[in-house]
């Protein structure tokens, strides 16, 4: 935790407001730093959504593409490509990207090497669903306005984005580029949906650690707007069934890069501590 914030705060301070990712997957490949969000399993708001609101939706993603956003090691990524969908996996970091395919050596996902600044414009329209989970949280300034304005440029029409993330209580908040990082806004929702139109918007309490989270399902093109008449944001706790843990968690190559410390246990405490994270 320490050490990522410390390696972003210095990145940050000399004009790269990404590369110290890839210093922190390096670090953690060799086992000298802990990757902290990497826990060796899919995030639990994915998995839940992609089961629907009754736990029993199975999402059919044959014949659709889907692009995960900060792919990391590839834990979500492999969920969608259970699923059906053709995956593309891109992230900033090579070191993640080659944990990826080491992770997963007959995964059908197409893994590369990419920035959400500087996007290949064939991805432009070309997905049918872009998930983006936690990515943007640590990015600051002008680059995490320009990561949230992006988001929506690869949906293809009729197709949709969603994004996961921790929610802010102030809609104004002040952000110490040291103290990275920092929850979503729900202004910032709004950038990062653009011209698309809301689907559907929870802000929930999570289970580990309690704290309040985003979901948001955006569509290019017409869509039924799950939001109060009275307001763009959803504000009230939703209840949903338990996550379930999913196939691709279990049975895989043992991970180098190291996770938030000691696999999925500590990883969770991991998430507890994030609360400090989330604190001045």
């Amino acid at each position: 935790m320490f050490r990522a914030r410390q390696l972003a705060a210095a990145s940050v301070a000399g004009g790269d407001d990404t590369g110290w990712f890839e210093k922190l997957y390096a670090e953690g490949e060799a086992g000298t730093s802990v990757v902290p969000w990497v826990l060796g399993e899919p995030n639990e708001s994915l998995v839940e959504w992609a089961a629907g609101p009754d736990g029993t939706r199975r999402l059919d993603g044959r014949g659709k593409r889907a692009l995960i956003v900060g792919c990391g090691t590839g834990d979500d990524a492999e969920v969608l490509a259970g699923l059906g969908f053709a995956v593309t996996g891109f992230d900033i970091a090579p070191t993640a990207i080659a944990a990826a395919r080491r992770l997963h050596p007959d995964s059908a996902v197409r893994y590369q090497v990419a920035d959400l600044l500087d996007l290949p414009p064939e991805w432009s329209g070309a997905f049918d669903l872009v998930v983006e989970i936690y990515t943007v949280q640590p990015l600051f300034g002008e680059a995490r306005a320009r990561a949230l304005a992006a988001l929506h440029g690869p949906v293809a029409p009729g197709g949709t984005l969603l994004v996961i993330s921790w929610a802010a209580d102030d809609e104004s908040p002040e952000r110490d580029p040291a103290m990275m990082p920092w929850p979503l806004t729900g202004a910032e929702l709004d950038a990062a949906a653009g011209p698309l139109r809301a689907r559907r918007i929870e802000r929930f309490t999570g289970r580990v650690p309690p704290l309040p989270r985003w979901r948001a399902e955006f569509a290019r093109g017409p869509a039924a707007l799950h939001r109060p008449a009275d307001s763009r944001r959803l504000t009230a706790s939703t209840t949903r069934p338990a996550a379930r843990r999913h196939p691709s968690a279990r049975h895989r190559p043992t991970a180098r890069v190291r996770r938030g410390s000691r696999g999925q246990r500590d990883g969770r405490a991991w998430m507890v501590a994030y609360h400090g994270w989330l604190s001045p």
